[in-house]
């Protein structure tokens, strides 16, 4: 063919919310482009000549065959009585507003407000994905999986090609230990986006869980060639690297992922103690205190302290272990001040 229709793809807005009848009309129109497609070949030299090329005969009627059918599918999805299962709720502008005023609360942080508004939505019957998305999103954030399994459900019943619900459905049964849930799940993912990195990352971690090391590194490196910056990937790896003994390895993927979200204590902190025991008491340093600036844990003040010590910094030994809540008998009279 002289040129091809484009295909949408799955993960696409216009695409993850359709309806059955929309789908329907997508691939009825990929169809007569492609019988077109086949006619075009042909205005220049005239019509094709079906006594010597029977299959064209052939290929046309099956093209028309399943035109035939997809267009009486959609006129009866059109019908009145027959509801469409898998199409979104009606939503109105107002009802909307809402919706992305109660997401924006997430986004913020403010959780318990959010769960407020999204609860007064859902009270009043408001059915549209994206709230039954933030419930469930709400729900993870509150570490109840069971019923953010709930909400993921009912997410992808009102709207099957969106991949995100099936993600978070799918680390929710992670979660509860509900690994033959999970690869379900992680599959459907891999039809729905052949070329994402959530697919390989589900079997890793899977893998990963039942302790099937090898595999779960192979699977992994494939979800990081699809996606380089895949933070779950990055997460797993640098795991999968510590169990194995490579300081080096881990170290390297621990800072690609503060490179990607500079507040990331957990990272930071991690990266303080391969620093530490590597010797590079100078990058614990600054790798701790990063982490304790994002957030004040004891342990990592303690960490502190203690690399202070060995510097032969005693005032700011003495400070960090205020901060732990360990005091000295010559540590009364230095200020509290924190260093930053």
């Amino acid at each position: 063919m002289n040129q091809k229709n484009p295909v949408r793809k799955s993960g696409s807005p216009e695409v993850r919310r359709s309806s059955s009848l929309g789908n329907s009309g997508s691939l009825t129109s990929q169809v007569y482009g492609q019988a077109d497609g086949f006619f075009l070949d042909h205005r220049t030299s005239g019509p094709p000549d079906f006594r010597t090329a029977p299959w064209a005969m052939k290929l046309v009627g099956v093209y028309c065959l399943i035109v035939v059918a997809l267009v009486g599918c959609g006129e009866r999805s059109r019908a009145p009585n027959v509801p469409l299962l898998d199409r979104p709720a009606a939503i109105d502008k107002r009802e909307g507003e809402a919706v992305d005023a109660a997401r924006t609360l997430y986004r913020s942080g403010l959780y318990d407000k959010a769960r407020t508004a999204a609860a007064e939505l859902s009270a009043n019957g408001c059915r549209h994905p994206d709230l039954l998305y933030l419930q469930a999103l709400l729900a993870t954030q509150a570490g109840n999986f069971t019923e953010a399994v709930t909400w993921c459900e009912q997410a992808i019943a009102a709207s099957p090609l969106w991949p995100e619900p099936r993600i978070l459905l799918a680390q929710s049964w992670l979660k509860l230990e509900r690994f033959a849930a999970a690869e379900s799940v992680f599959a459907d993912i891999e039809r729905l986006a052949p070329h994402g990195p959530w697919g390989p990352y589900g079997v890793a971690a899977i893998a990963a869980q039942r302790g099937d090391l090898i595999r779960a590194a192979a699977q992994v490196d494939v979800a990081l060639e699809r996606d380089p910056d895949h933070q779950p990937s990055l997460g797993l790896a640098a795991h999968l690297a510590k169990q194995a003994g490579n300081a080096k390895r881990e170290e390297e993927l621990i800072a690609r992922i503060v490179r990607l979200t500079p507040d990331e204590a957990g990272a930071w902190a991690r990266l303080g103690e391969l620093a530490q025991a590597a010797n590079r008491l100078e990058d614990a340093r600054r790798a701790y205190e990063r982490a304790y600036g994002y957030e004040a844990r004891t342990s990592w003040a303690k960490a502190l302290a203690d690399l202070a010590q060995r510097r032969g910094d005693l005032s700011e030994a003495a400070r960090w272990r205020r901060a732990a809540g360990q005091t000295t008998q010559t540590d009364h009279d230095l200020t509290p001040e924190l260093p930053r």
